[in-house]
């Protein structure tokens, strides 16, 4: 019985807190970091990539730029030249398949793979307008994947914290201007007005075309405003990172009891 209880309390100093868990052994902690950064490195390679097939297909006149009407879709279509739009699509594509196929296999290489995954299944779906509409809708995809700028400076940003450089800190200083700035330009004002302006009125002219308020445009309007208010929650939380940072844990709980 002696021997037994000596067994006992070893297989429990084992354990966290006595509850019986085991401790995260040392090797799986290294491999999710392996993954991360295995994840980072993936996205810092695909992200520009695609981002530099979007800018490719549209226009480079800066004198259409300057006519451009914003609330008129058509007004955007005519800036999308659409040169190599199938290899856009394409890629863009192969790239969800591919991340979603990583955070699948190794969820906790990001903090909510259950919202990362179910973004990208809406934008699996919206792939099919472009691709059913080839002529008249590559404008969409083109303007929806601009927040992969705004994804590569994130990444940017996380990457610069564990690095040294010389320079380093006016290298940090204007990838997080860059990333604030486009956070808010592309994913607080390009994704509501795309939402609430430009694709209703795409979707009410395609409806009239096709005589059917059922077609794949719908999915332009509803699975954009499905973003938007994903934007808007990540928002919150970039929020209240950048607030704790800048005010320190008891001024944020100050702030909290008395603001939120």
């Amino acid at each position: 019985g002696t021997a037994r209880g000596r067994r006992c309390k070893r297989e429990l100093s084992g354990t966290q807190g006595g509850a019986g868990r085991p401790r995260p052994r040392q090797g799986a902690m290294m491999s999710i970091e392996r993954a991360t950064a295995l994840h980072d490195l993936f996205n810092m390679v695909a992200l520009p990539l695609l981002c530099v097939l979007n800018a490719v297909n549209w226009a480079s006149d800066i004198a259409l730029w300057a006519a451009l009407e914003p609330t008129r879709y058509s007004s955007w279509r005519n800036m999308w030249i659409g040169g190599h739009q199938s290899l856009f699509l394409a890629a863009t594509g192969v790239y969800i398949c591919l991340d979603i196929a990583f955070l699948a296999a190794v969820p906790k290489c990001v903090k909510s793979s259950t919202t990362v995954l179910a973004h990208h299944t809406v934008v699996l779906v919206c792939l099919l307008v472009p691709y059913l509409r080839p002529t008249t809708h590559g404008y969409a995809l083109g303007l929806c994947m601009t927040i992969e700028a705004n994804t590569t400076l994130l990444i940017a940003r996380r990457l610069l914290m564990s690095i040294e450089f010389p320079g380093k800190a006016l290298v940090r200083a204007v990838v997080s201007t860059l990333f604030y700035a486009t956070w808010i330009g592309i994913r607080l004002v390009l994704y509501p007005w795309l939402a609430v302006v430009v694709f209703p009125r795409d979707y009410l002219d395609a409806a009239a075309r096709d005589g059917s308020y059922v077609n794949v445009v719908l999915a332009m309007p509803t699975l954009c405003v499905l973003l938007t208010g994903l934007n808007g929650w990540w928002s919150v939380g970039l929020w209240r990172s950048f607030a704790k940072r800048m005010l320190g844990p008891a001024e944020m709980g100050h702030f909290k009891q008395h603001f939120l």
